[in-house]
């Protein structure tokens, strides 16, 4: 503490900066009476009164992970410092729960709690924990080198909290992998019962509320259960709820929120009904305002070590379980990932944005290319078919064997104003193919017409199928070909209007000669009568054969183009 009086601000601390019978651990920190179970039994040689030299000796002799810490600073601390827990490989650095015992310098059977602290590189994490946790001694290597100084996780004990205290690496820093950075410190975060999330932004960021999101769904989705599944296997139990956190925002030009903030973070979070992420026990947020460049620690002291003696929400584990829980993350998630890719961003910002509305591919132009009066195009050529659109389209198919691709056009033919069918036109060709609508050689047609399905742009010119598919197509057909027809008689009336529905029935449809049963009921309807019971329908959801008494409902079929309630069967 810098003077008497900082001290005196606490509440915490005597005019000397310790309370009445506490004692020095070797890493500043005060450690009450009350500091320590009663069944915990510390070695004499760690106590204040043995020295600092006796810890270094504990130190040296403790031996680490040299090929985890590969790529992890090296430690050598004159007396007891903070150690790597995970490189920025992820690569555990304890070999053990006795290992990690005697690199925390206590007894194995300690129950402790865990605190972390997260925040962008260069934000004064290792500073905030030295300040907090031991008094301003230098537990965690601070630098002001432009490199970071912190790789990975490391760890240090603060033994008058009962405190596992983590520095995490920082985001933004430069990474080879970020998504492996990430993931390494979700693993920590979800191993945390207190998580201190440090900035000095005069302004909070939106990546921190995006960091803190995503480390909740992450959290409620995947860590939960396994950080249960560890404790079980030692016979322990573990938290329901995660980790509290604290958003510890130093300034200096702008005040910080006041007390009464909540209203101004929870939509910042961008959260559904309007709440703090759920994997958070609780949310408090902690502003300081620097006077002549001195940041005042003591409330986050404070709040920290309430958050840690509260026992209702988050009980103490020992050193076994919170060793045994990062492993088993460890060893879950674990495995290469992808590294990201830049640039993407700014493909989306200027490629076109519009999508096939059949098959939803993106268009591969630039935005405005309309203009130009250059038309839409896809990287896959194929589409998908939509009988709301009807985007079905026939290429000559001696022009495809000639190694051309020519789109054949469609003109009706009509006699006294009447239609009766279609002729198929090719540029190169003429005429390759003539439709009737009472009837038509379907082999003939295949012969010579090769179906494609064209995509379909929302500012695109198309022709519109009112009602859905072929509904308004068939009707007037049936208009035109009975006007036609009735003064022959009823009989051919029928034979034009069977022949009619077999050639605009949509494609999803059974054939009417496939069905010989009710799909549901299995009534017979190879004897089907026109306007009988056992009449064939079809279902335009399905497209399956069903009688009359099992087709009574009716309800719109939007994804097969029917947009007004139209027959559908019982199931």
């Amino acid at each position: 503490w810098n003077s008497n009086e900082e001290q005196q601000t606490t509440g915490l601390l005597g005019s000397d900066g310790l309370m009445d019978g506490d004692v020095i651990d070797l890493q500043g920190g005060a450690a009450g009476a009350g500091a320590v179970e009663d069944e915990t039994e510390f070695d004499p040689e760690i106590t204040a009164d043995s020295g600092t030299a006796g810890a270094a000796e504990r130190w040296d002799d403790i031996p680490i992970n040299r090929k985890a810490m590969s790529q992890s600073q090296e430690v050598h601390a004159p007396g007891l410092r903070a150690f790597p827990l995970l490189n920025q490989n992820e690569e555990l650095c304890v070999e053990s729960d006795e290992h990690f015992s005697r690199l925390l310098a206590c007894h194995p059977d300690l129950s402790v709690k865990v605190v972390s602290i997260f925040g962008n590189t260069g934000d004064g994490k290792s500073y905030t924990l030295n300040h907090t946790f031991f008094h301003g001694a230098g537990v965690f290597e601070t630098s002001d080198k432009q490199d970071s100084c912190t790789a990975g996780a490391w760890a240090a004990l603060d033994t008058s909290n009962r405190a596992i205290v983590i520095d995490t690496e920082g985001l933004l820093a430069v990474s080879t992998n970020e998504h492996s950075r990430l993931r390494l410190l979700l693993k920590v975060l979800a191993l945390s019962d207190v998580v201190i999330y440090c900035t000095k932004a005069e302004r909070l960021h939106q990546d921190m509320f995006h960091f803190l999101k995503e480390a909740s769904d992450s959290y409620c989705k995947y860590f939960d259960q396994e950080l249960k599944k560890a404790a079980l296997s030692l016979n322990s139990s573990t938290a329901s709820v995660g980790p509290a956190l604290i958003i510890f925002h130093q300034t200096q030009n702008t005040q910080p929120l006041g007390p009464n903030c909540h209203e101004e973070l929870i939509p910042r979070f961008s959260i559904p009904g309007g709440c703090f992420p759920a994997a958070y026990s609780d949310v408090q947020y902690l502003g300081s305002r620097q006077r002549g460049g001195v940041t005042d620690f003591a409330p986050l002291q404070a709040k920290v070590r309430a958050k840690l003696d509260q026992v209702s929400v988050r009980l103490h584990r020992t050193l076994k379980v919170v060793h045994s829980q990062l492993a088993a993350l460890n060893h879950k998630f674990a495995g290469e990932l992808v590294a990201p890719e830049w640039g993407v961003l700014p493909d989306h910002f200027f490629r076109c944005p519009h999508h096939c509305l059949s098959c939803n591919t993106q268009c591969v132009e630039t935005v405005g290319h309309l203009a130009d009066n250059t038309e839409h195009r896809v990287s896959v050529q194929l589409c998908t078919y939509s009988a709301r659109y009807d985007n079905i389209e026939y290429v000559c198919q001696a022009c495809i064997k000639a190694g051309k691709r020519n789109i054949v056009s469609q003109v009706e033919s009509r006699t006294m104003g009447l239609a009766w069918g279609s002729k198929f036109h090719c540029v190169d060709c003429g005429v390759v193919y003539s439709s009737s609508y009472i009837g038509g050689n379907e082999r003939d047609k295949i012969e010579r017409l090769r179906p494609d399905y064209c995509h379909v742009w929302v500012d695109a010119p198309r022709p519109e199928v009112q009602g859905g598919n072929t509904a308004r197509v068939c009707i007037e057909k049936v208009m035109q070909v009975a006007a036609s027809v009735a003064a022959v008689g009823e009989q051919p009336v029928s034979v034009a209007l069977g022949a009619i529905k077999s050639a605009t029935m949509p494609a999803y449809w059974i054939p009417d000669e496939e069905i010989t049963h009710c799909r549901t009921c299995a009534r017979d309807l190879t004897g089907a009568a026109p306007g009988g019971e056992s009449r064939k329908h079809h279902c335009r959801c399905c497209g399956h054969g069903f009688c009359a008494g099992c087709t009574q409902g009716k309800a719109a079929v939007p994804q097969r183009g029917w947009e007004s309630p139209v027959r559908v069967c019982d199931t």
